[in-house]
C-alpha cells in the first residue's frame, strides 16, 4: 500500500506495479539465486491477492471496491502474465474497452470521468507492457500507440497528468519501446541532468538503460542510485502522483509514496533495465559496486527538543536530548519520510508533539520504529527502541513488569492492514526533579480488526486487575458510548501504570459525570468541560470528535484520574491569536504557573510555522484531568515539520 488520497491509500494499483518489479526480478537470471526465489515467492503473493480481488468487469482500481482502471488494471496483468497466472477474457476486452484512435485512456466515460479520460502516455505504455507479457501486443497496435505521440521535441520525452514530472512517463514509455526493440524511437531521449530524489534517480536509470546510454553514462547513473539507498533496502520515497481536476483546471490533490513501494519498484526496474546486481531487500550492502552504509538519523526533531528542554530550569538538556536520540534512533533515521499523514496520525503526519502543563516538564509524544518497515517488523523495532531508552533511564525493572500486558496489544500475530498508521508510539516526560517517565501507547486496532474489547479485557487482565473490578463496569459504560482507541503502559522508578483512551462522537458531559463517580471523584464535570473562550467551546466539541482517558492501578483496577479530550479546530483567526488567546485563559486558571510552560512552547515553536499553511494548526488537543491530587490541564502543541 502506498500514496494517501481522499479515496485512501492504493493497494490494487501499487501491487500490481510493486508485483510486477518482483516478478522481473524473478525471472532475471543475472541476480543471485536466493534473490530470485524469493522474488518468485513475494511475486506471486500479490498476483494471487489481486486475482482474489478483481471486479465484476476483469479489472482494478487504484484501490479495492473503487471503480476498475485502466492503469491498475494493467499492471495487474502484466504481474498475472509474468507469474502464469490465468487471465479471464473480461479483462482483455476492459483494455480494449479503453482503447480509442487517439490513445489509451485511464477510464473510458468523458462524461463520467471528465479530464481523467484523457488519453495519457504512460496508461498506454502500461496497458501495451500488459499486452506483450502475455503475448497479445500486435505490431499495428505498437505503431498506431507511436503514431500518438508527438514527434517533437523528442529529447524533453513526455509528461502525463497523473505525475508532476516527466520521468515516470518517459521511463515507461522507453520501456516499452526498449522490451519491443524500438529503441530507435528514444535514441535521443535526455532525462534530468541533476536528479535528486531516488525518483529522479531511478527513472533517469530507467531511461538511460531503456535507450542504450554510453556505458560511462550508464555506470555513473547506476552508482548514483546504489548510492542513495538507505541501509533498510528500499528507497525513499519520493514519487509524486497528482490527481487533476476531473471537471476544472488544476490539480486537486496529490500525494507522495510515503512508505517508498513505488520508488523502490521503479529502482528495482531501473536497475534491472541497466543490468546490475543490487543489494537485497534486507541487506543494505550492494552484491557488486556498493559499499556497507552507516545509519544517521534525521536531526531536524532535536533542535526542536534541545531547546524545549533547556527553557525547563533545572532540566538536564543534554540528557533529555540523549534519552530523544535513542528512543527515535530508528523512527528518525534518514532520510525520513516525514511528515507524512500517510504514516501516522500522530500531530497530522508530524513524528513529534509537545505537551504543556503546569509543572515545569518536558514532555513529548513520537513516533518509534521504522515507518517504511510492514507493522510487525516496524512494532518489533520500535519496541527495541524502547527497552533501550528504558535501560538508559534505569527503568528497565519497570519495563520488565509493563510488558507483560502491553505485548497483548502489540502481538505480531495479530492481522494489521498493511496501510496501518499507528500501531505503538512512545511519550516521554522529564523533570527537573529526575524521575522520568516512558510511555507506551498502543492501538487496539479497533477500526481495522473485530474484537478489541477482548483485546482491551486481556490487556487488564494481563496486567493483573481481578476479572471483577469496578474498572470493567467503567469501561462497559463507556462502550456503550464509543470505542477503545488506544492503552499504554507507562514506566517510572515507582512502578509502573495503565491509560486507557476512548474516542467519543463528542463532548458528553452527562457521561463524564458517570465516570467521575464510578472512580469515586467529585462528578461534577464542569471544571474539565473542553471550554477556551474565544478558540474552543463545549458546545462545538459537543458535536465533533473526543475522548475520555482512565488512567488505572494495575493489581487493584483502581481509576485513579479521569481525563476529557478535544481538538482544536482550525486556526481560522490565525495561530498568534490563538496561542494568545490559550495563554490568557491559562494564567486565569487557579493552578499557579498554570501557563508558563505554554508559553514557553509558543515562544520557542511559532516562528518556525511562519511560512505554514494558514489551515495548520499548531495547537491540536485540549486536556483536562482529575484526581484525587485536583484538576490539572494540559494543551498540545506540534512544531513546523522539517
Amino acid at each position: 500500500m502506498d500514496f494517501q488520497l481522499e479515496p485512501g491509500t492504493s493497494n490494487s494499483w501499487v501491487t500490481g506495479y510493486a508485483g510486477t518489479a518482483l516478478a522481473l526480478a524473478a525471472a532475471d537470471r543475472r541476480l543471485p539465486a536466493p534473490i530470485r526465489r524469493r522474488a518468485a515467492r513475494a511475486a506471486d503473493r500479490a498476483a494471487d491477492w489481486l486475482i482474489g480481488h478483481v471486479d465484476a468487469d476483469g479489472a482494478w482500481g487504484y484501490r479495492t471496491q473503487l471503480r476498475g482502471d485502466l492503469d491498475s488494471t494493467a499492471w495487474a496483468l502484466r504481474l498475472s502474465a509474468l507469474r502464469r497466472r490465468p487471465i479471464g477474457e473480461s479483462s482483455w476486452a476492459f483494455v480494449d474497452d479503453h482503447h480509442s484512435p487517439i490513445g489509451y485512456h485511464t477510464y473510458r466515460s468523458a462524461e463520467q470521468s471528465g479530464s481523467w479520460a484523457a488519453p495519457s502516455p504512460d496508461v498506454a505504455a502500461a496497458a501495451l507492457l500488459a499486452l506483450h507479457a502475455a503475448g497479445r501486443l500486435t505490431p499495428a497496435r505498437l505503431a498506431e500507440f507511436r503514431d500518438t505521440l508527438p514527434d517533437e521535441p523528442r529529447t524533453e520525452g513526455w509528461s502525463s497528468q497523473w505525475w508532476a514530472d516527466r520521468g515516470y512517463p518517459t521511463a515507461i514509455v522507453a520501456a516499452l519501446f526498449a522490451a519491443t526493440g524500438g529503441q530507435r524511437w528514444i535514441r535521443d531521449l535526455q532525462p534530468d541532468e541533476n536528479p535528486g530524489t531516488a525518483w529522479d534517480l531511478a527513472t533517469t536509470l530507467w531511461i538511460l538503460a531503456a535507450r542504450r546510454a554510453d556505458p560511462r553514462e550508464l555506470r555513473e547513473a547506476r552508482r548514483r542510485l546504489i548510492a542513495d539507498q538507505p541501509v533498510t533496502g528500499g528507497w525513499l520515497g519520493s514519487a509524486r502522483l497528482v490527481v487533476p481536476s476531473a471537471r476544472g483546471s488544476g490539480t486537486s490533490e496529490s500525494s507522495t509514496d510515503a512508505r517508498g513501494v513505488f520508488t523502490t519498484a521503479t529502482a528495482i526496474q531501473a536497475l534491472l533495465a541497466g543490468q546490475l546486481s543490487f543489494a537485497g531487500p534486507t541487506s543494505g550492502r550492494a552484491v557488486r559496486g556498493g559499499a556497507a552504509r552507516r545509519t544517521h538519523r534525521d536531526d531536524w526533531a532535536d533542535g526542536w527538543v534541545a531547546a524545549m528542554a533547556a527553557a525547563v530550569p533545572g532540566l538536564d538538556a543534554a540528557a533529555a536530548a540523549r534519552a530523544f536520540a535513542r528512543l527515535t534512533r530508528t523512527s528518525l533515521r534518514a532520510p525520513s519520510p516525514w511528515p507524512s499523514s500517510q504514516l501516522s496520525s500522530l500531530a497530522a503526519g508530524t513524528p513529534l508533539e509537545f505537551s504543556a502543563g503546569a509543572a515545569p516538564a518536558l514532555r513529548l509524544t513520537t513516533e518509534v520504529g521504522d515507518p517504511l518497515l510492514p507493522p510487525r517488523r516496524r512494532l518489533t523495532s520500535g519496541l527495541a527502541d524502547m527497552a533501550s531508552t528504558a535501560r538508559s533511564l534505569g527503568l528497565r525493572s519497570a519495563w520488565r513488569q509493563a510488558a507483560h500486558p502491553l505485548m497483548v496489544l502489540a502481538d505480531p500475530r495479530l492481522p494489521v492492514p498493511a496501510g496501518n498508521q499507528f500501531w505503538l508510539w512512545a511519550g516521554l516526560d522529564l523533570e527537573p526533579a529526575g524521575n522520568p517517565v516512558l510511555k507506551a501507547y498502543v492501538s487496539l486496532l479497533a477500526e481495522d480488526l473485530d474484537g478489541w474489547p477482548a483485546r482491551e479485557r486481556q490487556f487488564l487482565l494481563a496486567a493483573g486487575i481481578p476479572d471483577r473490578s469496578p474498572v470493567f463496569r467503567t469501561l462497559e459504560m463507556l462502550a456503550e458510548n464509543g470505542w477503545c482507541h488506544e492503552a499504554g503502559v507507562g514506566v517510572s522508578r515507582r512502578g509502573w501504570g495503565l491509560k486507557i483512551y476512548y474516542e467519543l462522537p463528542g463532548y458528553r458531559p452527562d457521561l463524564v459525570s458517570r465516570v467521575l463517580e464510578s472512580a469515586g471523584l467529585d462528578p461534577d464535570p464542569a471544571a474539565l468541560a473542553p471550554e477556551v473562550p474565544g478558540v474552543v467551546r463545549a458546545s462545538l466539541a459537543a458535536k465533533s470528535r473526543a475522548g475520555i482517558a482512565l488512567r488505572v492501578q494495575p493489581l487493584t483496577g483502581l481509576v485513579t484520574e479521569v481525563t476529557v479530550a478535544a481538538a482544536f479546530g482550525p486556526p481560522l483567526v490565525g495561530r498568534e491569536v490563538i496561542a494568545r488567546r490559550v495563554q490568557t485563559w491559562l494564567d486565569s486558571l487557579p493552578a499557579p504557573g498554570a501557563g508558563d510552560t505554554h508559553r514557553t512552547a509558543v515562544d520557542m515553536l511559532l516562528p518556525g510555522w511562519a511560512t505554514a499553511s494558514p489551515q495548520a494548526r499548531m495547537h491540536s488537543l485540549l486536556t483536562r484531568s482529575r484526581s484525587p491530587g485536583g484538576d490539572e490541564t494540559k494543551v498540545y502543541l506540534r512544531p513546523a515539520a522539517g
